[in-house]
């Protein structure tokens, strides 16, 4: 994200370039403490979202939209979980420590989908980890 500092670019910009050229830094399965505490991301907040497809672009367009000013930001991560309908997939964004950034009110900032399946760019950019992590 440290990447998009320059405001001259508009973030309609800055997504076609995630989108095309790929801001993909890691491709990794978070450890099991780490995935459970963003899957506290999917209950009780306003961006939740229950939909039958989630596509790669549209999560990477939340990343952007639901990106917060806090300076300790410093990437921004999607996690997979297989569930019995499909997926539940979380995003959040984590310091330099790889701690999930929470708001005032100590909620995660970020976001979830449950949704019966994804797109392809999405699985083919998962591969068989669980989490990739955007910076």
């Amino acid at each position: 994200m440290d990447k998009f500092e320059n405001e001259s670019v508009s973030n309609e910009e800055k997504l076609a370039e995630v989108v095309t050229q790929g801001a993909v830094t890691e491709i990794k399965n978070l450890t099991k403490p780490l995935f459970d505490m963003l899957g506290g991301v999917v209950k009780g907040l306003e961006n939740s979202f229950k939909t039958q497809e989630l596509s790669y672009e549209a999560a990477v367009k939340f990343l952007f939209d639901h990106k917060h000013d806090s300076p300790n930001i410093k990437k921004a991560v999607l996690c997979k979980e297989k569930t019995e309908n499909g997926y539940v997939v979380a995003a959040a964004f984590m310091d330099k420590d790889d701690q999930v950034v929470c708001d005032k009110m100590t909620r995660p900032i970020g976001g979830a989908w449950e949704v019966e399946r994804l797109d392809d760019e999405l699985l083919k950019t998962f591969k068989d980890k669980n989490t990739i992590v955007f910076q």
